[in-house]
């Protein structure tokens, strides 16, 4: 788990020991409850695996039973 301080763009105000992993990449300010996002934090996780044999992805809504 890797736990990050995080400047807030509003207020200025550095958030410590954030899990954005977790939110991927949001966050609440602790001083003015602004919510963002860290866009350098979604350029730097790799993108999700597509399957190459036909099959349907787990979170796929007809897998899901939404369809």
């Amino acid at each position: 788990m890797k736990m990050i301080d995080v400047k807030c763009p509003v207020c200025g105000t550095v958030n410590h020991n954030l899990y954005l992993e977790e939110t991927e990449g949001w966050m609440e300010c602790e001083c003015c409850g602004m919510l963002t996002s860290d866009t350098g934090f979604m350029k730097n996780r790799l993108s999700k695996l597509q399957i190459q044999d036909g099959s349907v992805p787990i979170s796929s809504p007809v897998v899901a039973g939404v369809a």
